[in-house]
C-alpha cells in the first residue's frame, strides 16, 4: 500500500519535470501514470528508495521552472494545439474583464432607482448566451461576399453603386440587424399583437407588414414596437451625426424590449467603432406610470398593461444576444422623474435624445431635466 502511494506521488513529480517548459517535447504528450506503473512493475517495493526518488523528483520539478503561479502557461494539451491557444485565451478574457471601464462610479443606487453598466452589474446567473458574433465578423463576411459577387454583375442602382465593398457590408448588416429587432425576419413565424392597454389577454392576428412599417402594431417575437419607418429614422440621424462629427451620446427613455437601442448600438459600432459614445438605456422596467389626464386626457391607463412591463434582464439580455453589450451600455432603471436627475448630472453631451415615452408629463420632465442641466 505504501509502495503504491508512493509511486503515484513520484510519478505525478516526474510528469511535471518533463512538461516543464525547459524540458517538455511539445510534440508529445506524456503520461505520467504509465512511468509509475513501470516502476512498479520493476518489483522495486523499497520504501527509502520511493521517498529518495520523491525527493530527488520534487527538487528537480522546482529548478527546471515549473510553478504554479499561472497553471495553464505551463500544461500540456493533448490533440490539437488550438484547444490550448482557446484555454489561454479564455483566461485572458476573463482578466480583462476584471479591468472594469465605467464612464463614471458606478453602479449608482436610489431609493427608488438605479444607473448601471449590465456588462458588470448584472446576475451572471441571468446572462443568457450570445447568438451572434461580433460586427466585425458579419462585414468581413458580407464585404467578402460583396466583393466577389460585385466583380460579376454591373451595380446601376443609385444607391448602391457608389458604394465601397466596405460600405456596402455595414448596410447590409445594419439592416440584418433591424429585420431581427422589428420581426420582420420571422415572416410567416411573426404575429402583430393588437395594440390595446388593460390587464387583459391581447388578441393577435396574423403578421402585417404595412402596420410593421408603420410601427401600429406590436411586434410578438421581436425586440422592438418601433416600426421600420422609424428604425429607418434612427439610422439615417446616427450616420448624419457620425458624418459631421457631432459630439455627444446617445438616449432613449422610454425602451420597452429594448431593440431601438439595439439598432442604435449596432449603427455606432459599424459607422463609427473607434469612439466612446455611450448609450443611455432609459426605462422603468416594470411598466409606465398612470400618467397625467390635466396635461391630456388620453394621458391615462398605461400603468396595468403587462405586455408593456419589461424587466432589465430581459433588454440586457438582447444588447447580449446581438454581440452588442459592452462598457459604453448604461441603464438608467426608474421612473424619469427619479432617473433624469441624477443621470443628467452625469451626462456631458447628447449627439441624438429619442424620447419614446407615453405620457405627456413624462416627455416634459426629460426636456427639462437634460437640457436645461
Amino acid at each position: 500500500m505504501w509502495v503504491r502511494t508512493l509511486s503515484r506521488i513520484f510519478s505525478y513529480n516526474l510528469g511535471r519535470i518533463l512538461q516543464a517548459p525547459s524540458f517538455r517535447p511539445r510534440r508529445y504528450t506524456i503520461q505520467s501514470q504509465f512511468v509509475g506503473k513501470m516502476f512498479l512493475r520493476a518489483r522495486i517495493t523499497s520504501v527509502p528508495f520511493w521517498i529518495s526518488a520523491i525527493v530527488v523528483s520534487s527538487i528537480c520539478s522546482y529548478h527546471l521552472g515549473y510553478h504554479d503561479a499561472n497553471p495553464m502557461e505551463n500544461t500540456v494539451f493533448s490533440g490539437d494545439q488550438s484547444e490550448s491557444k482557446k484555454a489561454l485565451k479564455s483566461i485572458h478574457d476573463e482578466e480583462v474583464t476584471h479591468q472594469q471601464i465605467r464612464p463614471f462610479s458606478m453602479p449608482i443606487h436610489g431609493k427608488k432607482y438605479e444607473i448601471f453598466q449590465p456588462l458588470y452589474d448584472m446576475d451572471v446567473t441571468k446572462k443568457n448566451p450570445q447568438l451572434f458574433l461580433p460586427p466585425k465578423e458579419f462585414l468581413g463576411t458580407f464585404e467578402e461576399r460583396i466583393s466577389w459577387a460585385g466583380s460579376m454583375v454591373q451595380i446601376n442602382d443609385e444607391e448602391f453603386k457608389d458604394l465601397s465593398p466596405k460600405e456596402h457590408a455595414a448596410l447590409m448588416y445594419i439592416d440584418m440587424i433591424k429585420t431581427f429587432v422589428s420581426g420582420r425576419v420571422f415572416r410567416n413565424a411573426e404575429l402583430s399583437v393588437v395594440p390595446r392597454l388593460g390587464p387583459n389577454m391581447l388578441p393577435t392576428i396574423r403578421f402585417n407588414e404595412a402596420k410593421r412599417d408603420g410601427g401600429r402594431d406590436w411586434t410578438f417575437a421581436g425586440d422592438t414596437m418601433t416600426g421600420q419607418k422609424r428604425l429607418d429614422n434612427v439610422h439615417a440621424l446616427l450616420k448624419d451625426v457620425i458624418e459631421n462629427k457631432v459630439i455627444g451620446d446617445y438616449i432613449e427613455t422610454g425602451v420597452w424590449r429594448g431593440g431601438s437601442s439595439v439598432l442604435a448600438k449596432a449603427v455606432l459600432e459599424v459607422l463609427d467603432p473607434n469612439s466612446n459614445r455611450v448609450s443611455y438605456v432609459c426605462d422603468s422596467f416594470m411598466g409606465l406610470p398612470p400618467g397625467e389626464k390635466k396635461l391630456s386626457k388620453k394621458d391615462a391607463g398605461w400603468d396595468n398593461t403587462p405586455y408593456l412591463e419589461v424587466a432589465s434582464d430581459i433588454v440586457a439580455n438582447n444588447f447580449i444576444k446581438y454581440g452588442l453589450l459592452d462598457s459604453n451600455v448604461i441603464f438608467a432603471k426608474g421612473f424619469f422623474n427619479e432617473t433624469m436627475p441624477p443621470l443628467a448630472e452625469k451626462i456631458k453631451s447628447l449627439s441624438i435624445m429619442r424620447l419614446d415615452v407615453s405620457s405627456s408629463s413624462s416627455s416634459l420632465l426629460i426636456h427639462a431635466d437634460i437640457c436645461l442641466s
